[in-house]
């Protein structure tokens, strides 16, 4: 594989050295086309570049990769993206196999280069792969290392992801193949500051962007560059949306905004999904695998009163901006810290009476106490530990709503932490209950609380319950019981896949360990009836069902309870 790699400079010596050795000593069966493209510098920009390039010519045998080539081209330009353009334009004769650009004040990691050839060889459908990146201070502190974050090709092609409505990509450690370059005509040369964005959303209309789970880059932060003025950043992509592309941002950004209730079923939009490469050591090669980026509509709930679609709590004020996806720690996009020690939620309810929330939330801190608290008058209070990095907790308490709006304030508490770290909001839903509901708090199960890291299952919850996704063709069934005591579950599998036979299903019980397998042969349904002790609350269970060419994609329907 040969790799094209441009930097573009101008009066930037104090950092190029660092960022032109991060590229040379790279170590891997590859070739790398190398140019800095220096604007008209009159620092000592072209003396480093220069004894860099009598260093590679003088010491071969020092350098870990097939083949470097360094060179150095100065000349006037419009700016940094007329500057790359030129660039690649310069290395166009090394017919190379992956291009990507890196800053003079940025670097690659150690084994970047390696590991992205790995990773086009290992998915062979892969185009458009970008890394994890570690920020770097001034001084070369490394401040932190960012976490692997899927961005789904739909957000990406309509310009969402532009730090207001979904994270940016980082460009230092994003790699593509030539032909998606050239399909897309390169970098527009009249933007200044947002040529990247503009980039990212032209590709993704072209192939999808594999977030590997891998360090590839150093992005350093210091006064003075261009990215440091984000206001301006801003103004120039609403003046690209402006001439194309403003109202598919805007619906796309509006439609995954709202909680999608007041819209008909068949409108509100659906569970968006984003490709993250990891690399499996025990395959020793990549597999991609889909985390969830965009919220669909609000799971249904089954209690005994029937099924009910939830409601989605809107963040009204206290809260951050939203930030995620967080897939290596099972969190989804549009997670917040609340801020000032309180935020307000608010329900628009057109059906008024009694509710039961679910508040999903994690905390830094141990022990961190959170009050729910309505017209002023506490509703619910709870107690949790620490779990980031972990598993979410689900705090369970019954309302009773009006007609109209309802405001929920949320007030963390913790004697040791910052008012701004004390809960990472994630999401709170309201189902309309018949009959008592009991308070109670708990931490999700892990297992049944998982995205689709580790494989997909797909379910389709036409009625009845919510459906987790899991792994290895399972997924976690979430059921509500709103009394104690020995019962029967009826439920439907279907089979969504033609002309598959042998069709079997396992379903057990979480927490009570109990076990069920069926064996439906070719038939296209099967319907599950099982005894069970079900406590008051959530009772989670695992289905995995599969065919015999390891088909696994079925559905749920028609959850039912009796009593025994």
């Amino acid at each position: 594989m040969r790799f094209a790699i441009v930097t573009p400079t101008l009066q930037s010596e104090m950092y190029l050295s660092d960022t032109i050795r991060s590229v040379i000593f790279q170590s891997g069966d590859f070739d790398i086309s190398y140019v800095v493209r220096d604007g008209g510098s009159s620092d000592g920009t072209a003396g480093i570049v220069r004894q860099w390039q009598a260093f590679v010519k003088r010491s071969p045998g020092l350098l870990n990769c097939r083949s470097v080539e360094l060179l150095y081209e100065s000349g006037a330009d419009t700016g940094m993206y007329d500057a790359l353009n030129k660039g690649f334009e310069r290395l166009s004769v090394s017919a190379p196999d992956a291009m990507t650009w890196i800053n003079s004040d940025d670097m690659l990691a150690p084994g970047a280069l390696a590991t992205v050839a790995s990773a086009f060889n290992g998915l062979p459908d892969a185009e458009l792969v970008g890394g994890r990146a570690a920020w770097l201070n001034g001084d070369g502190e490394n401040m932190g290392v960012a976490p692997v974050m899927g961005f789904a090709r739909a957000f990406l092609a309509a310009g969402l992801h532009d730090g207001r409505k979904r994270p940016f990509v980082m460009q230092e450690g994003t790699f593509w193949k030539r032909r998606v370059w050239e399909e897309v005509g390169g970098l527009d040369p009249t933007l200044r500051l947002a040529g990247d964005w503009d980039l990212w959303r032209k590709m993704a209309r072209t192939t999808e962007y594999i977030a590997l789970d891998a360090l590839i880059a150093y992005h350093r932060r210091r006064p003075g560059q261009l990215s440091e003025n984000i206001t301006k950043y801003h103004v120039e992509i609403d003046a690209v949306l402006d001439r194309s592309g403003r109202a598919d941002y805007e619906a796309l950004a509006e439609g995954y905004e709202s909680d999608g209730q007041s819209a008909p079923a068949e409108s509100r939009p659906q569970p968006v999904m984003a490709p993250v490469g990891k690399y499996r050591p025990d395959l020793r090669n990549w597999t991609k695998i889909m985390s969830l980026v965009g919220q669909g509509p609000a799971p249904r709930l089954y209690s005994d009163g029937g099924a009910a679609t939830a409601l989605r709590g809107r963040v009204v004020d206290g809260m951050g901006a939203p930030e995620g996806p967080f897939p290596e720690f099972d969190l989804p996009s549009g997670v917040r810290w609340v801020q000032a020690g309180e935020a307000t939620v608010a329900f628009e309810v057109s059906d008024p009476g009694r509710y039961l929330v679910r508040l999903q939330c994690r905390s830094i801190y141990d022990q961190t106490n959170v009050r729910i608290r309505s017209h002023g008058r506490l509703l619910y209070e709870a107690t949790i530990p620490a779990s980031l990095e972990s598993q979410s907790h689900e705090l369970l308490f019954p309302v009773v709503f009006e007609r109209g709006r309802n405001d929920l304030a949320i007030l963390p508490e913790h004697p040791l932490a910052s008012p701004d770290l004390r809960l990472l909001y994630i999401d709170v839903l309201a189902w309309h209950v018949d009959g008592p509901a009991s308070a109670s708090a708990f931490s999700a199960d892990s297992n049944a609380n998982r995205s689709a890291n580790d494989g997909e299952w797909r379910a389709n919850v036409s009625a009845g319950a919510r459906f987790e996704s899991g792994n290895e063709g399972g997924g976690g069934l979430e059921i509500f019981s709103d009394r104690t005591g020995p019962r029967t579950i009826q439920l439907q599998i279907l089979r969504n896949s033609t002309g598959a036979r042998d069709f079997r299903a396992t379903i057990s019980g979480m927490t009570s360990g109990w076990t069920k397998a069926i064996d439906a042969g070719n038939e296209a349904a099967l319907t599950v009836a099982f005894e069970g002790f079900f406590f008051a609350g959530r009772t989670v269970m695992r289905i995995e069902a599969r065919d015999v060419a390891g088909s696994d994609d079925f559905s749920v329907k028609d959850i039912a309870f009796t009593d025994q």
